[in-house]
């Protein structure tokens, strides 16, 4: 009678040592993820940024050279 309680509170304890495990091993993984997209959509946004401001840069310097030179 004295040993059974004992291997019940072993086998409730390892499933929850497991599941512990399982949930920071999956924790770590969502950050991971997370900072690879948040560093992925912020480099993306920066490019998008600096194209399009390269464009408008582009224009406004062909238009300004281009009576300058007529």
């Amino acid at each position: 009678m004295g040993c059974v309680p004992k291997r019940s509170r072993q086998r409730r304890q390892l499933p929850r040592l497991s599941l512990l495990a399982w949930l920071g091993h999956w924790c770590l993984r969502l950050l991971k993820v997370a900072l690879v997209g948040l560093t992925t959509c912020g480099l993306g946004w920066v490019w998008l940024a600096m194209f399009v401001y390269y464009e408008r840069f582009k224009r406004r310097r062909l238009a300004g050279s281009g009576p300058h030179r007529r």
